[in-house]
């Protein structure tokens, strides 16, 4: 990866990482600047649109960073069963790991921007999107017995969105593994 390259993740990474534990609007250029110990005028180069800019950028990397998880849970699991206790097991991975620090990428600027911002709200949504469609593919997949798998899947990720925002509240993973635990009945596998 060129240099070029390097700067312009490594602003993107920062930026993700103040978004999750400040909020878009604690996230400056300022702080951008400092925390990652990147020059203004490199910042402004790669990101010509400033801070929604960045922030567009970092939506769209934690939406791959959930994808991964979905995906992965996927390709790993043979019932729908073990698809969700994948995802409830990387999700507390992650909130452990971070010390509570991070959950969902995308829910703490959806939560501070949606709806003031069109292109944000856009983002978010798209973000959301995908993983719902990652979500119903792998219940299609798995043969979940349940009749109506759009639904399902709307619960499923709302439910662990919940939960993700609970357990950062919380400082433990307790309410993650109570819902799956109440999650798993329904996404028997045929």
């Amino acid at each position: 990866m060129s240099k070029g390259l390097q700067t312009k993740a490594r602003i993107v990474d920062v930026a993700a990482d103040l978004i999750q534990t400040s909020g878009y609007h604690a996230m400056g250029i300022n702080q951008i600047t400092a925390h990652g110990k990147i020059p203004k005028g490199s910042l402004y180069f790669h990101f010509p649109g400033g801070k929604e800019a960045i922030a567009l950028a970092a939506i769209e990397q934690g939406g791959q960073t959930v994808q991964s998880i979905l995906c992965e849970a996927r390709q790993g699991a043979d019932t729908t069963e073990a698809f969700i206790s994948a995802v409830v097991e990387a999700f507390c991975a992650l909130l452990t790991n971070t010390g509570f620090q991070k959950g969902c990428p995308v829910s703490s600027i959806t939560l501070e921007m949606a709806p003031g911002s069109d292109p944000i709200t856009a983002a978010c949504k798209d973000v959301f999107d995908r993983w719902h469609h990652e979500i119903e593919e792998a219940l299609v997949q798995l043969k979940c017995s349940h009749p109506n798998k759009p639904a399902l899947a709307t619960l499923l990720l709302s439910a662990i969105e919940g939960s993700l925002i609970i357990c950062r509240a919380q400082k433990n993973t307790r309410s993650l593994e109570e819902t799956k635990d109440l999650l798993l009945p329904l996404c028997a596998t045929n």
